[in-house]
């Protein structure tokens, strides 16, 4: 089975259709649509007062606890991982050319590994519109490489592919959750509770449409705060 899955923040209602839609018309089509929200608001995301308006376009709306970013990942991952599905996370303001999820998955079920359109393993501080300095990662995009190109970190929003299982299951413990602030940023945790190489696939130059959004967490000093935690977690960083 598999299993397309995203958060919802209330200032990006009016992309969620276009979003959920293009999932829906991918080649390799997801046996489930997860759509997660919260009604309590955190850091950026302000809550949903009622559920996201989806209308009959055969998604689940899953309320849970707002965890932040990471809901996209923690309960799929969780409900899944003793199964055979393939998760694919994405995020509440991107489209999707139709072929990307076929290319995902045929290389994870061949390889056993992890694959995404974007990751990175190297990154610099640099300061935001405020001064304050915030972590920026030096990305490899699917659009720039002819062949899978290992990295530390897939970026958890781009279309980031896996199977539950390979999660380790140390990243459910609410302790090491809070310790790491997972409730500002996701995905250095989760490259690092993934035991298996991680790739990002070579794609097509359009593979891929961000929509308008006002919110932009990577930009904020909590989020930075949170991923320089997380390196320290992560084995490839905390050597270095």
């Amino acid at each position: 089975m598999i299993v397309a899955s995203l958060v919802a923040i209330a200032p990006r209602a009016g992309n969620l259709v276009q979003v959920v839609q293009s999932l829906r018309a991918q080649t390799l089509r997801p046996d489930r649509i997860i759509v997660h929200y919260s009604e309590e608001p955190w850091h950026l995301d302000p809550g949903w007062p009622v559920p996201p308006q989806l209308g009959a376009l055969g998604v689940e709306l899953k309320k849970v606890p707002n965890l932040g970013s990471c809901r996209k990942y923690m309960f799929a991952a969780r409900e899944l991982r003793n199964t055979d599905s393939i998760l694919i996370l994405v995020d509440d303001d991107r489209v999707w050319h139709p072929g990307v999820f076929e290319r995902l998955v045929k290389f994870v079920r061949a390889e056993d590994c992890v694959a995404s359109t974007r990751g990175w393993s190297e990154y610099r501080l640099v300061p935001n519109e405020q001064g304050r300095v915030i972590l920026h990662d030096r990305p490899m995009s699917g659009a720039d490489t002819q062949v899978p190109r290992q990295v530390q970190v897939p970026n958890s929003g781009w279309a980031t592919c896996f199977r539950p299982g390979h999660v380790s299951e140390a990243i459910f413990d609410p302790a090491i959750a809070g310790a790491a602030h997972m409730r500002y940023t996701d995905e250095i945790m989760l490259s690092a509770m993934l035991e298996r190489p991680k790739y990002v696939l070579p794609m097509p130059a359009d593979f891929h449409t961000t929509l308008p959004s006002t919110v932009h967490q990577w930009r904020s000093a909590e989020t930075t705060s949170a991923k320089l935690e997380q390196l320290a977690l992560h084995p490839y960083f905390a050597e270095r």
